[in-house]
This record gives C-alpha cells, structure tokens and sequence, in this order.
C-alpha cells in the first residue's frame, strides 16, 4: 500500500497532466491494495493456531469464512482506493468525475474476482508457503502486471469518458465479467 501510495504522490507531484494522473492514480492504489490484501490472508498469525482450524472445520462454517474474505477484499481493494481517488478524479474532470469513478469501481470488481479466483484457504491458517520463486522474479512479475493494469484500466476509463453511451457499455461489460468471474469462484468454493 505504501509503494501504491508513493507512486501516486509522485505522479501528483511531476509536471504530468492532472487528467492522466487521476487516471493512473485509483488503479496504483487498488494493484498495491489488491497484493496486500491477499498476501496479508495467507500470512499466518499464528504458527501455532493452526489445530483449531484443522479440529474445527466444518462445511457450514466454511462458507461464512470464505465470505469473510470476500468481504474484506472488496473493501480494501474498491472501497479504499474508490474513496482516495475521488478528490483527484474531481479535480482533473469535473462532471465526468462520477462516471468515471463508477468505471473504476466497475474495474476494481473485475480486479477482485481476479485476484480471488483461485482462493481457497481460510485466512490467517498457516496456509502460506514462502519461497515459491526466487524474490527478483517475483518482483519482475509484480511490476509487469501493476503496468499492464494501470495501462488497461486508465484506457478503459478514458474510453468510457468519450461518451456517455460509451462509459455504460463500458460498465456494463465490466460489471457482467466481474459477476460472471465471482460466480464462477463460488462454484469452485461448492465443489471443494
């Protein structure tokens, strides 16, 4: 979150238009948001604790959990970087402000669905496995994928803010892909 952050108060700060920056600035924020969320899931608590997860796991409570995450995920990766970009989105465009801002909200929904596509562990269980890759490659990977959603997303929102029919049907198949790709997650969460 720091890095999203200070990435976005340096491009605040440069000689860079404010209408480019507002549209970088909410997809920085929701990447750093995004990566610290789910990382912040896996980490365990405590090492120790695990027992009562494995001794207490049941299939009534499992989905509760799992909701939890959820919930958590999209309040932290839509609801935070939403609400800090909206003074900036309304500096740089005035009135498209809130089209554009239910744009990134609408991407932010897809992002989420994304980013728990394959999440099956109840947080904070010891479930986290360190050391998969080495750290430079990881870093490589996280910075390729930051640039290509910043570059997608930012486009996105300055295509839906062409027109106005353009921004719903923006919206519309933003809002269908993040329905579709939760739906599909929580079909996966019934089977295992």
């Amino acid at each position: 979150s720091a890095c999203g952050i200070g990435l976005a108060t340096i491009f605040l700060t440069s000689s860079i238009r404010l209408s480019i920056t507002a549209s970088i600035v909410p997809f920085l924020v929701m990447f750093a948001c995004g990566v610290a969320v789910r990382a912040a899931l896996a980490l365990p608590i405590e090492h120790r604790a695990n027992w009562i997860f494995q001794v207490t796991e049941d299939h009534a409570t499992r989905r509760d959990q799992m909701r939890a995450v959820d919930r958590v995920v999209l309040m932290y990766v839509i609801g935070v970087p939403v609400v800090a970009s909206v003074p900036v989105l309304w500096m740089a465009l005035g009135d498209d402000a809130l089209l554009a801002g239910v744009v990134v909200a609408s991407i932010g929904l897809v992002f989420v669905h994304a980013v728990l596509l394959d999440w099956r562990r109840i947080p904070f269980t010891c479930s986290y496995l360190p050391g998969k890759r080495f750290i430079g490659h990881s870093a490589i990977i996280g910075f390729a994928a930051c640039l290509l959603f910043t570059v997608i997303s930012s486009g996105l929102v300055r295509t839906a803010l062409v027109s106005l029919n353009q921004g719903l049907v923006i919206t519309a198949a933003l809002l269908i892909i993040g329905y579709w790709l939760r739906e599909r997650r929580l079909v996966a969460w019934k089977r295992t």
